[in-house]
């Protein structure tokens, strides 16, 4: 199994580059089997700035993290 291909913010509005663990939040499903028996591990990562507005959520069905905006406390 390989590491994690995460390489820039997962804001599609951010181009910040993911340059190492400890800036910003990394976000990381365990590791399946596919059905060609290889492990997959699914990975996201917001960088600081962006986590303070946004987290992920995980799609089981499409085996996918998608980018959701926090509410904001009342």
């Amino acid at each position: 199994m390989s590491g994690p291909k995460t390489s820039k913010c997962a804001n599609p509005a951010c181009g910040v580059e993911f340059l190492r663990l400890g800036d910003g939040k990394l976000f990381a499903q365990p590791p399946r089997a596919s059905n060609k028996g290889h492990k997959r591990q699914v990975t996201a990562w917001l960088c600081s700035q962006c986590y303070q507005t946004h987290t992920m959520e995980f799609n089981e069905t499409l085996q996918a993290f998608h980018l959701r905006r926090r509410s904001r406390a009342a």
